[in-house]
């Protein structure tokens, strides 16, 4: 991969383990002053980083990333609250994204929120059929001590900081 990707896939996933979307962001059509921002963020905290804050008017909002290999699991938080969980798979070594493909669905098959919500005996099991590299699987907690407006705004930066990942991975 050269680092001028053109984009990424995106996957969206419910409480009950289904997938409600999918499609492909263009690079293109994401601010970059956001995306240089993640990358920023990304090779001051580097590729594993507990809960870190983003700072001045993002100060409530955290992100925390455990990363190898182009393959990785994120979470943002807003005042310490889970809002998002994500999965990045950039596609340099399948072995590597399979495996961090299966901690992504057990952690969120391990959730008493997930068991509650769904009937289906292997929740999440289509993200390992996913074949589209970069892919990032998002998963929106819908915790209800989150408001619309730190939602959105998660929402947006966890989209910008997949491309951040994809971009920074790509040059690696």
């Amino acid at each position: 991969m050269d680092n001028q990707i053109s984009g990424f896939n995106v996957a969206a996933y419910t409480l009950t383990g289904e997938e409600v979307g999918r499609g492909f962001w263009e690079m293109s059509s994401l601010s970059p002053i956001w995306v240089e921002a993640g990358v920023t963020f990304l090779n001051q905290f580097g590729d594993n980083f507990p809960a870190t804050s983003w700072g001045q008017e993002l100060n409530h909002i955290e992100t925390k990333l455990t990363s190898s290999d182009g393959a990785g699991l994120g979470q943002f938080y807003t005042n310490g609250q889970l809002s998002i969980s994500t999965l990045y798979l950039a596609g340099k070594d399948r072995s590597v994204d399979n495996e961090v493909a299966d901690l992504f669905i057990q952690s969120l098959e391990q959730s008493d929120l997930v068991r509650q919500a769904t009937t289906h005996p292997q929740p999440f099991a289509s993200i390992r059929s996913i074949e589209s590299r970069p892919l990032v699987v998002v998963f929106v907690w819908g915790n209800p001590e989150i408001s619309d407006q730190d939602e959105e705004l998660l929402q947006e930066l966890s989209t910008h900081f997949a491309a951040a990942f994809f971009k920074r991975s790509s040059s690696d």
